[in-house]
């Protein structure tokens, strides 16, 4: 099973070119699901314990899911929209992206990193669940496994390209508007999307 992943994994790395930021930005949208799916959890309690008679006990959660997806609709949008406008001529080195440092270029990447990462630990956990019923033993390690190749081919490659893609923009405060909403999904891909501090 892993000869014929990595096969597949080299077999289709000529074509990424073509497609690459689509895989880019899939990533983050799988990780800023993951934020939402735990954001929705959280809004729902808080709403839950307000001190209101609400006419159906089911309206915090319905309350809490569609806020989540507004912020998810909107924190994917503003990381598409970053990842295609990072098309500048990379920096070759980090005097030259010195020379260009905006707010944008430090704001987007510290955001896009911990939903690019979730993003990565969304597929692992899809893997896992793929396999487990054929393989009895080996399918959290492939799910690490496919994490890993995801991240490297897919992840390192956004990651680079809003580090060192994002030229200085005509309004250096356009970022923050987005980023504002961005954040709170960044923080929750960070500290209940990776498997480093658990789902608590």
């Amino acid at each position: 099973m892993l000869r014929w992943i990595l096969g597949l994994d080299a077999g289709v790395a000529w074509t990424r070119p073509a497609w690459g930021w689509a895989g880019q930005a899939a990533l983050v949208l799988l990780g800023t699901h993951l934020a939402a799916d735990r954001l929705d959890e959280i809004l729902a309690s808080f709403l839950g314990g307000l001190p209101i008679s609400w006419p159906d006990p089911e309206l915090p959660l319905t309350l809490g899911t569609w806020v989540a997806l507004a912020l998810e609709v909107l924190t994917a949008g503003w990381a598409l929209g970053w990842l295609l406008a990072a098309g500048a001529e990379p920096a070759p080195d980090v005097r030259a992206w010195w020379k260009r440092v905006s707010v944008p270029a430090v704001l987007v990447p510290l955001l896009w990193s911990p939903l690019a990462a979730a993003g990565c630990w969304s597929v692992s956990m899809a893997v896992e669940d793929a396999v487990s019923p054929i393989l009895q033993v080996g399918a959290r390690e492939l799910g690490w496994i496919a994490a890993a190749l995801v991240g490297w081919r897919f992840g390192l490659g956004g990651i680079d390209r809003v580090v060192r893609g994002i030229d200085r923009p005509t309004r250096p405060f356009a970022a923050i508007p987005g980023a504002l909403v961005a954040a709170p999904m960044a923080w929750l891909a960070l500290r209940h999307g990776l498997p480093l501090w658990g789902w608590t």
